[in-house]
């Protein structure tokens, strides 16, 4: 269907800054302002190419902010930070991520040759580092090889506590026994309390194997030094209680037989009461305290005791304990004066 309109009337284009935006006027102006539009234009475009090579784009926030995100960027950083082993270790994981492990191999072999021979936890770093990563992409051997020059350039129990902790976060136990196993055979490593309770902790813990955790007590006792003794007996205690494979009571007899043979040893008295406490055993805690308060103490460390009991049943909200723990506290004054 047609629809009649109005002629249109001729409209004079909308001049802003002498530009027609609607383009009606060029043929009118274009003979007499052509040469001095062009003229404009090549001043603008000189202008434009002064200006071009002074604009650089600076990329050092985005550094800072997401870190290295290529092989110049690493580059780059690592030559104002030779000694970092953080920035090694994120240049072997950047090739990582992109398959290419040998040359994440590569970058371990540099950053062993470069940061400073007394940047020692530096190296170790890397060292772990390069052993993680053969045992994920490498074989037995391979393994094998880094670790032997790892131990020649570190502490080598150090390297093989570093070694089963990485098989044991990667879930490799079978393996991480072997190393243990061969710790306890060492006679440089075994004088150490802490190669004993971690070869336990990790029975205990990992393997499900309480029976040979215990089998180890002995043997440590005629390894570490004498002094070291009481200590070490009281951790392996103390891994009855806190395993899901351990034995509490058996954590409370080993405690018996240390208070028995240390009766005034103010600590080993409070860390079995917070562990009963911590397990919700308040009658044994009660016991404890009562134990403790009739066997003589100095009134110093009376005082305390009966602080910590009084608080403790406090908080569970007992009245009638309560009034019996001052009613002891009471009996204890008058018996010192």
């Amino acid at each position: 269907m047609g629809i009649d309109r109005a002629p249109v009337k001729p409209v004079n284009g909308l001049s802003t800054g002498g530009f027609d935006w609607t383009g009606a006027s060029v043929a009118q102006d274009k003979a007499g302002a052509g040469d001095e539009s062009d003229a404009e234009s090549r001043e603008v475009a000189k202008k434009k190419k002064r200006r071009n090579p002074e604009i650089k784009v600076d990329k050092t926030g985005d550094l800072d902010k997401y870190g290295p995100q290529s092989v110049a960027d690493f580059e780059r950083q690592l030559l104002g930070q030779p000694n970092s082993s953080l920035l090694w270790l994120q240049y072997m994981e950047f090739q990582i991520k992109l398959s290419e492990v040998d040359k994440a191999r590569d970058i371990a072999e540099r950053a062993l040759k470069t940061i400073h021979i007394r940047e020692e936890e530096e190296k170790m770093n890397v060292w772990t580092a390069l052993l993680n990563l053969e045992i994920e992409f490498g074989s037995d051997s391979s393994v094998e090889e880094v670790f032997k020059r790892a131990c020649q350039y570190n502490d080598a129990q150090e390297m093989h506590r570093k070694l089963a902790n990485s098989y044991i976060v990667t879930g490799r136990h079978q393996k991480a026994d072997e190393v243990f196993q061969n710790m306890t055979k060492t006679k440089a490593f075994t004088a150490d309390p802490k190669t004993w309770l971690e070869y336990a902790s990790f029975l205990f813990t990992k393997l499900a194997d309480p029976a040979r955790a215990r089998a180890l007590l002995p043997r440590a006792t005629q390894s570490v030094p004498q002094h070291a003794h009481r200590q070490l007996t009281e951790d392996f205690a103390r891994l009855e209680f806190s395993s899901p494979h351990g034995d509490a009571e058996r954590g409370r007899t080993i405690y018996e037989r240390l208070l028995s043979t240390f009766p005034k040893r103010r600590d080993i008295w409070e860390r079995l009461i917070n562990i009963e406490e911590a397990k919700g055993e308040r009658e044994n805690v009660r016991r404890l305290y009562g134990r403790l308060t009739g066997m003589g103490i100095k009134s110093r460390w009376a005082k305390d005791v009966f602080k910590k009991w009084l608080l403790f049943e406090e908080k569970g909200g007992d009245a009638k304990a309560v009034e019996h723990v001052k009613a002891k506290a009471a009996e204890f004054v008058a018996a010192q004066k």
